[in-house]
């Protein structure tokens, strides 16, 4: 989430889907996870707002697991699937 604050839900914009409901995270952010420093307990992030910045792992832990576990690993030398069709 921006600035690692907890995630905002917009029930009032939920919606129907596949038999589901949606709810809407308002402040739903992306950034680059860098690296980590387990002796002081952070978490090191490329964000596109604010730069390399550090934060807290148990708060980063958390908004992670707020925003469903969402995570996409890039490997060097990992191969795109349109490369094997």
């Amino acid at each position: 989430t921006t600035n690692m604050v907890p995630t905002v839900y917009d029930y009032d914009n939920a919606y129907e889907l596949y038999g589901q409901t949606w709810i809407w995270r308002e402040n739903e952010y992306c950034c680059v996870l860098m690296g980590y420093n387990q002796t002081k307990g952070t978490v090191i992030l490329a964000d596109p707002m604010h730069g390399i910045v550090e934060y807290d792992m148990f708060t980063f832990y958390d908004r992670y697991i707020e925003q469903y576990e969402s995570a996409l690993v890039i490997e060097e030398g990992a191969v795109l699937a349109e490369e094997t069709e």
